[in-house]
């Protein structure tokens, strides 16, 4: 069974290097393989410069219909899944994986896109993202992995030579997308990698962060591809359940006693048959832990 990578919160990114042959080796840093793209600034034009679930390339629409239909309200309180496919979801990062992990002997590498509602908050008078998720999986075969590090080696250099360097950065929106003089050519020089690897044809795994009561309650789970190109609902590894639910019932930490106290994080996970090593109460939960020294141990445990 392959392994699901299904994030806590709004998104998460994995640290990871990349390594490839030539002189490009070890120059690679986390904001050239890890891409946040950052939100429109404008109501204009730039405002649907990101890639929306029906923009196609030489793989095919980039989400297909079939495979989204088969999703949970992503965003309860929102306008429902057909609106957001029709005009709220975007591309907001991609990030590229050379050899994930794999049951199997070997592994395939992975261009992966993420998205978001990206929708107008008029009061605010600014663009937002929606508390819910899709992480896109595409498997990229051995030559076209070797051409997507060289497009992007050519992207990085592009944008060197204006100015624009990644070099030691936390990973963070990229600099070139958050440069006004930069950011459309950066967006556009993206979307073109996007349309020529990424698509219907080779998307495999579509994982989900659906927002079921804002603040309270979130599920996860994931859809795979099958052998026979068929869309199925697919087991979390080690917990052998199609979705697992969150709800946040943190309240305030003695209320009354004085803002100090603090808040604690307060999370319940449903179903609750996973194994003892994956029990993160005693890291997130302070009424679990010994709250000193005590706690190293189990912290370097469970990490």
């Amino acid at each position: 069974m392959s392994k699901l990578r299904i994030f806590l919160g709004a998104i998460a990114f994995v640290v990871f290097h990349v390594s490839v042959s030539g002189a490009s080796e070890s120059k690679w840093n986390l904001n050239d393989v890890s891409v946040l793209f950052g939100l429109p600034r404008t109501d204009g034009a730039d405002a649907v410069r990101l890639p929306t679930p029906r923009d196609a390339g030489t793989k095919g629409v980039l989400l297909p219909e079939q495979a989204y239909s088969m999703l949970p309200t992503l965003h309860q309180s929102g306008r429902g899944n057909s609106s957001l496919y029709e005009r709220s979801l975007r591309v907001i990062a991609m990030r590229i994986d050379p050899c994930p992990p794999s049951e199997s002997a070997g592994c395939r590498p992975e261009l992966r896109l993420i998205w978001q509602p990206v929708e107008r908050d008029r009061g605010k008078e600014a663009w937002t993202t929606r508390d819910a998720a899709l992480h896109c999986v595409h498997l990229v075969d051995a030559e076209d992995f070797e051409q997507l590090l060289d497009d992007l080696w050519r992207v990085k250099q592009e944008f060197a030579q204006r100015g624009i360097d990644t070099s030691g950065l936390p990973l963070g929106v990229h600099p070139a997308a958050m440069d006004e003089e930069t950011a459309r050519l950066f967006v556009d020089a993206m979307r073109s990698l996007i349309f020529r690897y990424a698509g219907e044809d080779n998307l495999h795994r579509v994982t989900f962060s659906a927002l079921r009561v804002p603040t309270r309650w979130w599920r996860f789970g994931a859809l795979e591809r099958d052998a026979a190109g068929q869309w199925r609902r697919v087991d979390i590894p080690r917990l052998e359940a199609q979705s697992v639910d969150i709800f946040n019932v943190a309240v305030a930490d003695g209320v009354g006693l004085g803002a100090e106290r603090g808040l604690d994080a307060v999370f319940n996970i449903l179903p609750e048959e996973y194994p003892e090593q994956d029990n993160l109460f005693p890291l997130i939960n302070k009424g679990y832990r010994f709250n000193d020294e005590r706690d190293r141990v189990v912290f370097a445990q469970k990490l």
